[in-house]
């Protein structure tokens, strides 16, 4: 462990951390939730099993970005490319921990993407994800659309680990200067009402611009999936992550970082 000036406390949040995901996006979020919680940052950078097989195969090529040339793709190749962007992913992690003034720590694991992030995730209280990596084009078109609606997403549901979620996810928000929107994912009207007047009480001791929006229970995961804002922060109880499918198609599709809270 690499200690900073200021003491942390025992927590920890764990960062997962890949080749194909938005790692620095992913960072800030839980460098956010530290530095309120004075926990240790817990990065650990996923070699994935399944591009490491991909590069297995006969006949496989990649295309460079820096001369749009083709050439062999070999398991050794990719190896040493996974290798360069897990210490750069210790570099960022490091900037993170430190502008937070936070202790972290770094390790390198292979497996498949999805279920090494929920294994992983099973010993922490707040795990963060990364949003799937897009081109620097699109980001950036992404980027004023982003401003002018969401911020950071929370689902809630009223449970413990609801409200632990909605409580990191106002940490998040003022850390990233972002508003807070609350999905209310119930279907049974009185219980709806219950949980906006819950919410409403618990916005009015906030300093923080939130809002609140009912959705249809069927309609919670493809408007999930297409979030592209600050982050998503979930309950360990929501369904998205009860189901190992569909929390592994979220991670394919989603475009800001994850953060699940037990």
């Amino acid at each position: 462990m690499r200690p900073d000036p200021e003491a942390a406390s025992n927590e920890r949040i764990l960062i997962a951390l890949d080749a194909s995901s938005d790692n620095w996006a992913s960072m800030r979020s839980a460098a956010a939730l530290a530095a309120s919680l004075r926990a240790e940052l817990r990065g650990i950078f996923i070699e994935d099993a399944d591009l490491l097989q991909l590069a297995e195969f006969p006949g496989a090529w990649e295309v460079t970005l820096w001369s749009a040339r083709e050439r062999p793709l070999t398991g050794a190749n990719m190896s040493r490319f996974l290798k360069t962007v897990a210490a750069t992913a210790e570099v960022e992690l490091a900037r993170a921990a430190k502008d937070a003034r936070v202790h972290w720590s770094f390790s390198v694991v292979r497996g498949q993407r999805a279920q090494a992030c929920m294994e992983l995730s099973e010993h922490a209280e707040v795990s963060v994800f990364g949003g799937l990596r897009r081109p620097r084009k699109q980001a950036a078109a992404a980027e004023p659309a982003r401003r002018i609606g969401q911020g950071v997403r929370c689902v809630y549901s009223g449970s413990a680990q609801a409200k632990r979620a909605l409580s990191a996810a106002a940490v998040v928000a003022r850390g990233l200067g972002e508003g807070l929107e609350v999905l209310v994912a119930e279907q049974e009207p009185g219980r709806r009402q219950f949980l906006r007047d819950e919410l409403g009480a618990w916005i009015e001791r906030q300093d923080l611009r939130t809002k609140i929006e009912d959705i249809a229970p069927d309609a919670l995961l493809p408007l999930l999936n297409r979030y592209r804002g600050a982050a998503l922060v979930l309950p360990a109880d929501c369904q998205v992550w009860q189901d190992p499918g569909l929390f592994q198609r979220l991670l394919m599709t989603v475009g800001c970082p994850v953060i699940l809270v037990r």
